[in-house]
């Protein structure tokens, strides 16, 4: 028995036909689209492996139909085929797909030595080290000048063996730096560094061609030839012909630039063989031989005026950072977690050592400076006077000045393949929508020629300088701020303990990490604040607006990993902490949303945000109907929205504030129950119950009587909520907040309230046509219910849109508040700004007046069961149009009616709380009437009422044509004058 795979599975698993095979693309790059699952029961049950007899070898084999182990982009499904498929007609069909299906012809990778070491070689043995090495040894010394080396070379070795554990790290894309600490720190970060370290590129494209053209213009040019502007000439000379090489792609580059590290070789060969070969010519320059006395006289600093310590480091460090030139091509490398760690480090160490061998070597046999026999020194001899000193007394000078050629153009060449590809990495990303034109690359290979021309045009620009003591810091600034993240990725990845954090390169330490980062930072500041403060200043303002503008991206960054290990420290502190005394509670609301009240969602989200001061936690429970053991769809479906990933039917501005809870369930009512009872992680649990009732189908009637009338979602929810321990806010389903806000503010961010207000915009100023323009919130606290009701309206004006509200407690006699200077005392001292109006309930007269429905109740009762059986049927409302007299003439066609309508009654105790709400309302309607808003304490929901009951108490309780908001707390305080 042997398997037989279509090209996309070429594995066999003998032993299960149904399993996803091991391999190695189903673990690449995660991305959201990705829908990997298990089996499922369907697939099972199917039976669609179907053994055939092999055609070749008379053997039988298992036809798997289609199957898809994975694709590179990470987008794994299975999908068996339904049908059977015979054995010859398959075997030609796969022969031909694979034909199909073959790959295209790969672009040529670079290895460790060409890709990485060749490459940071040509880097870091630029213009400086053959134009002023030797300046720099006579300003500093031999001793200081080695130091301004190896703390150069410090900072460049941190960071070296931080790039190389990042780069172990997992498989890297493109954009070097930039990939890596945008992969580590986020977007945000990412993206500033992005933007500078391309900038820092370009720099060094203008640092390396400005010294390219010093060398021809103080070689074979003693005299201008173009008014002053000779450098900036041929170095804009250079800059073309670099763009013209640059378009035949970075594989012409690199060979081209491996000629040029060869060149490089045979100059510095040749300058050390030249040291030990006095001549006349030599002693001219300021040769004297190899000597102690010259060791001796250059051993101590003397800097020329205007330089320091520090100006020598500023000046030097671009020569140290061609550690990242592998890095900046990550995406052409071969297997850039080898490459990049093994050639960057064995760079880095071999260019020091040349380094400080040559400054040795010029210590010990040049002198600082010559002077004729006036005294006056002379130009163009002397460590201080002569920037190609090297070639002045190599063996052959046109083999040193090659070099210099060579190593000028090559660092160019490096830095100008580098800018382009960062910035074009980050425009791929999309962190900066403006930039997106440059995003394109050329079809045939991708090569970044719209980022090339950008590159050519800021080259161009900065070159105009043409001094290389100008360029030099702000290479050195833009390339400080890179390293110095790169080292902190390394420190945030270690102790964010992060299971991803598997680097294979172990010689690294998050410690030293850390050093190298503020000692980068430090150095930054302390060669030239200004810069660096302009540099952070620059960085802050592009970070920022990445932050603003909430890039969504799935990379697994260290910010992720930390936040989420921060959070299991804080909902596990919190289990422990009083989070409920009464000073710094706060309500945390829950929702539930359902198939078809997407609007209300909206609506109640709206409402618990405006009364969510300081941004607490709104929690939505999605509820999905079905049986997840049975159902493919709903497994599938409830998977995607567990992890949070499939939630199209509400806006992105209401997921980003609000924490999601999906369940399934047979019922909306078991659901919500189960999401009640399990919302929320450890002390974050939701408190309050955010619902809508429909107030339309609230009245007794004939049909709420009815027995086959379910008793409505809206009441048992309440129900579970209230048992459950939670507050209620409660809102007629016509509530819409938005109505009440007058002068919505136009820079409103909120997209889901600015929709809202342009749907009651009309609405709105047909209100304040009407002349209520009495900001005013009436609080009918009816019950102590732990101060809910209080706290909701005075963290109500906490909004902008209700900052100028007036709250007014109406201080009901019939509740107690015949003092009412209690209550002024009462809110004074819990430092709640309200005024305390008095009120007076109508009396059963006034009541009688209004509605004298009460005085007819019409009672229709069971002949059979009369002494038995309570009143079936009240009209308690009394609008002439839906009282009806029961026909006790009813043909046998209404028999079974009427006595489903006798099985609900409405108990005596109802009628006796329903006349008492129905004053109440009245008294509200009476007296609120020119409120902007009313906040009514809710009755509890007691087990001897009925729904149908309770619906009638909600309905009379509900003043007509003023927005309500019912409230109901657990009786625990929430509110206290003590501190």
């Amino acid at each position: 028995m042997s398997l037989r795979l279509k090209p996309d599975g070429k594995k066999n698993n003998k032993f299960d036909t149904i399993e996803l095979i091991p391999d190695a693309k189903n673990y690449g790059a995660p991305s959201k689209s990705a829908k990997r699952s298990l089996p499922s029961f369907a697939e099972e049950n199917n039976g669609n492996v179907e053994t055939v007899e092999s055609p070749d070898s008379g053997k039988m084999t298992d036809d798997l139909g289609e199957y898809n182990s994975g694709h590179e982009d990470a987008e794994e499904a299975h999908t068996p085929l339904s049908g059977p498929q015979k054995g010859p007609d398959f075997a030609a069909r796969d022969d031909k797909e694979i034909e199909e299906n073959e790959p295209t012809k790969a672009p040529k990778k670079f290895g460790t030595l060409d890709g990485v070491f060749g490459r940071c070689l040509l880097c870091m043995w630029g213009v400086i080290m053959f134009l002023r090495t030797g300046w720099i040894v006579g300003n500093a010394g031999i001793w200081q000048a080695t130091m301004v080396m190896v703390l150069s070379a410090s900072i460049t070795m941190f960071t070296t063996l931080s790039l190389s554990a990042i780069c172990t790290n997992g498989q890297i894309s493109h954009g070097g730096p930039y990939f890596l600490i945008s992969r580590s720190l986020g977007p945000n970060l990412g993206g500033v560094i992005g933007l500078v370290f391309a900038m820092g590129n370009c720099v060094g494209v203008a640092l390396h061609l400005v010294g390219f053209a010093e060398a021809i213009e103080s070689l074979y040019t003693p005299k201008t030839f173009f008014g002053g502007w000779d450098i900036v000439f041929y170095a804009e000379i250079g800059l073309v012909v670099l763009f013209v090489i640059s378009l035949r792609g970075v594989g012409c580059i690199i060979k081209f630039n491996l000629f040029l590290l060869f060149l490089m070789f045979v100059s510095i060969i040749a300058f050390f063989v030249g040291t030990f070969i006095p001549t006349s010519a030599k002693t001219d320059f300021g040769y004297t031989g190899y000597s102690t006395k010259t060791f001796a006289t250059n051993w101590g600093p003397a800097y020329l005026p205007g330089n320091n310590f520090l100006t020598m480091v500023a000046i030097f460090f671009p020569s140290v950072t061609g550690c990242m030139a592998g890095a900046n091509i990550s995406g052409d490398l071969k297997n850039p977690a080898v490459n990049i760690p093994v050639g960057t480090i064995g760079a880095v160490i071999f260019s020091m050592v040349v380094y400080v061998i040559i400054a040795w070597m010029l210590g010990a046999c040049v002198d600082r400076e010559i002077f004729d026999s006036n005294g006056d020194h002379i130009i163009n001899a002397g460590l201080y006077h002569n920037y190609v000193i090297m070639s002045d007394i190599s063996l052959w000078r046109p083999l040193v000045d090659i070099g210099i050629y060579a190593s000028t153009f090559s660092s160019a060449t490096s830095c100008f393949v580098a800018a382009p590809r960062i910035f074009k990495a980050v425009c791929d990303d999309g962190l900066f929508p403006v930039f997106a034109f440059f995003a394109v690359g050329r079809k045939s290979d991708n090569e970044p020629i719209r980022c090339y021309v950008l590159v050519v045009i800021v080259c161009a620009l900065i070159m105009l300088s043409g001094d290389i003591n100008f360029i030099a810091p702000l290479v050195t600034n833009f390339f400080l701020i890179t390293y110095a993240l790169v080292n902190y990725s390394v420190f945030a990845w270690d102790i964010s303990k992060s299971p991803g954090w598997r680097p294979s390169f172990k010689y690294y330490s998050p410690y030293l990490s850390l050093f190298a980062t503020f000692q980068a930072v430090g150095l930054m500041f302390l060669i030239d604040w200004i810069m660096a403060l302009i540099t952070a200043l620059i960085g802050f303002v592009c970070y920022k607006y990445i932050e603003q503008r909430d890039v969504n991206t799935n990379w697994g960054t260290t910010v992720e990993s930390k936040l989420y290990l921060q959070g299991c420290k804080i909902a596990l502190k919190y289990q422990h902490l009083n989070t409920d005394h009464a000073k710094i509670s706060r309500p945390t609301f829950l929702i539930m949303h359902y198939k078809e009240n997407k609007d209300d969602v909206i609506e109640l989200f709206n409402l618990a945000k405006f009364i969510n001061y300081s941004q607490g936690l709104i929690l939505i429970g999605h509820v999905l109907l079905g049986d997840l053991h049975s159902d493919v769809a709903l497994q599938k479906k409830y998977t995607l929205k567990r992890k949070f990933q499939e939630y199209d039917d509400l806006s992105p501005d209401i997921l980003k504030q609000c924490i999601m809870e999906c369940c399934t369930a047979e019922s909306y009512e078991s659901g919500t129950e189960s999401v009640i009872q399990m919302a929320g992680m450890g002390g974050m649990q939701p408190n309050v119950f955010v619902m809508k009732i429909d107030e339309k189908n609230l009245k007794i009637n004939q049909e709420n009587l009815s027995s086959s009338k379910k008793q409505p979602l809206w009441f048992t929810n309440l129900r579970t909520a209230m048992l459950s321990g939670l507050g209620i806010i409660m809102v007629p389903n016509d509530f819409s907040i938005a109505r009440l806000v007058d002068d919505p503010d136009p820079d409103d961010q909120d997209i889901t309230f600015v929709s809202q207000l342009k749907n009651h915009v009309q609405r709105t100023r047909k209100i304040s046509e009407g002349g209520n323009d009495n900001k005013t919130i009436d609080i009918w606290w009816l019950f102590d219910d732990g101060g809910l009701t209080i706290l909701c309206a005075h963290l109500l004006t906490k909004h902008k849109y209700f900052k100028n509200y007036k709250l007014r407690i109406m201080a009901l006699d019939e509740i107690g508040f015949e003092d009412h200077t209690a209550m002024v005392a009462l809110m004074q001292r819990l430092r709640i700004k309200a005024e305390i109006e008095p009120v007076k309930a109508i009396d059963d007269a006034e009541l009688d007046d209004i509605d004298q429905s009460l005085d007819r109740i019409i009672i229709e009762q069971n002949t059979q069961r009369s002494a038995e059986q309570p009143p079936a049927y009240e009209d308690i409302d009394g609008d002439a149009a839906e009282q009806k007299e029961v026909n006790h003439e009813a043909t046998e066609s209404d028999a079974a009616a009427m006595e489903a309508l006798r099985n609900r009654t409405v108990s005596q105790f109802a009628r006796e709380k329903i006349r008492k709400y129905r004053r109440v309302g009245k008294t509200i309607e009476k007296y609120s009437q020119d409120a902007k808003l009313c906040l009514l304490t809710m009755p509890y929901p007691r087990v001897k009422f009925e729904w149908f009951e309770y619906g009638q108490i909600i309905h009379d309780l509900t003043p007509k044509d003023i927005p309500t908001i019912f409230v109901r707390g657990t009786q625990e305080q929430v509110l206290t004058f003590c501190f």
